[in-house]
């Protein structure tokens, strides 16, 4: 989300609060969320299907993996 103001963060926040999506935040004008799987290669399996399902939706979003933790 490029150039969110403030008010926009707020309402961002407030939604993913109010919609119980208490693991994800919004930081960097991004939304955020950090899982950690049980092995380097169910990490890279999700990672490889969040690939697909947003190649679909002509999306890309940024992924950091590192090990375990995605």
């Amino acid at each position: 989300i490029p150039d969110a103001s403030a008010a926009d963060k707020m309402v961002i926040t407030a939604t993913l609060a109010d919609a119980h999506l208490n693991d994800w935040s919004f930081k960097d004008n991004a939304l955020v969320r950090t899982t950690t799987f049980p092995s380097f290669l169910r990490a890279i399996s999700f990672v490889n299907a969040v690939a697909h399902l947003a190649e679909r939706q002509d999306h890309h979003p940024d992924i950091e993996i590192c090990y375990q933790r995605v």
